[in-house]
């Protein structure tokens, strides 16, 4: 795929290249980089409450509820469709490393790409997260210049919202 193929996908997917649920196989205190470890470099940090458990959005993306997590400086992105019936199917799972700057965590894709990153608009531990996402790549920058902001809810597990 190209990269232009990539950043149009990815636009077309709109924050799902950020947001959508973090499956991880159930490990206690998750490993990653604190706002403390970070304070002396200057470089952005989440919250450690964001690391704790999932975040399901609120809205959909192109009919496909997102769910996101963070565990170990990793960045979890599911993807489920709602069945007429309220059960829900995975349809998808995007894994990025997140990489503090000092405006944000870049999302750091497996083939090295930088597309965005992410900033905490607002956590309410364990209840709920507003996150702003700013695009890097300059074509997904020129379209959308201030970002996307997206809300979730806690979950105790990678579930979706289905109505």
């Amino acid at each position: 795929m190209s990269h232009h193929t990539k950043c149009l996908t990815a636009f077309a997917l709109g924050s799902a290249v950020l947001l959508s649920a973090c499956a991880s196989t159930g490990q206690g205190q998750a490993a990653h980089t604190t706002a403390a470890q970070h304070q002396n470099s200057n470089l952005y940090a989440f919250p450690n409450s964001i690391y704790e458990g999932y975040w399901a959005m609120t809205s959909d993306i192109n009919g496909e509820m997102p769910v996101i997590g963070f565990r170990d400086n990793v960045s979890y992105n599911y993807r489920f469709k709602c069945n007429a019936d309220g059960s829900f199917t995975q349809v998808d799972r995007e894994v990025a490393t997140l990489v503090p700057s000092k405006t944000g965590m870049q999302l750091k894709y497996p083939d090295a790409s930088i597309m965005s990153e992410l900033r905490v608009d607002q956590l309410t531990p364990k209840k709920a997260l507003a996150l702003t996402q700013m695009f890097i790549e300059p074509t997904l920058k020129a379209a959308v210049p201030d970002g996307m902001q997206f809300i979730y809810v806690y979950r105790p597990t990678p579930t979706p919202i289905c109505k």
